[in-house]
C-alpha cells in the first residue's frame, strides 16, 4: 500500500450525459479505497439551479463523487460545453486546496 493516506479524486468523460459514468467513478474510488488512500469528491453546486443556462452550468450533470464531464461523439480535445471545463477548474482547485490543508496538518 505505497499509496496509503494519498489524497485522490477522479474523473470520467463519455458522449452522453449518462453515459455510466458513476460506474467509472466508483470502480477508481474502490481501487483508491484498496489502496487506503483518501479521496476528494466534488462539491461543487450544480448552478443550472441558480438561473445558470444548463451548457454553461458548473456541475451541470450532478456528480458528487468526482468530475463528471460530456462531450459529443466524435468532438475535437476542445468540444466540452463551458459549463464542464468551468467544472475541471473548480474541481481541481478544490483538489489543490484540500491538498494545501492536508498537508498543513
Amino acid at each position: 500500500q505505497s499509496f496509503k493516506g494519498k489524497l485522490a479524486a477522479g474523473f470520467t468523460v463519455s458522449s452522453l450525459p449518462a453515459g455510466d459514468k458513476q460506474s467509472t467513478l466508483i470502480s477508481i474510488f474502490t481501487f483508491c479505497m484498496q489502496h487506503g488512500m483518501l479521496w476528494v469528491g466534488n462539491p461543487i453546486l450544480p448552478e443550472q439551479h441558480q438561473g445558470v443556462a444548463y451548457t454553461q452550468a458548473a456541475n451541470r450533470l450532478g456528480s458528487w463523487s468526482g468530475l463528471m464531464a460530456q462531450a459529443e461523439h466524435a468532438s475535437n480535445a476542445d468540444g466540452f460545453d463551458e459549463g464542464d471545463i468551468k467544472t475541471a477548474q473548480k474541481f481541481g482547485e478544490n483538489f489543490a486546496l484540500t491538498l494545501n490543508a492536508y498537508q498543513g496538518t
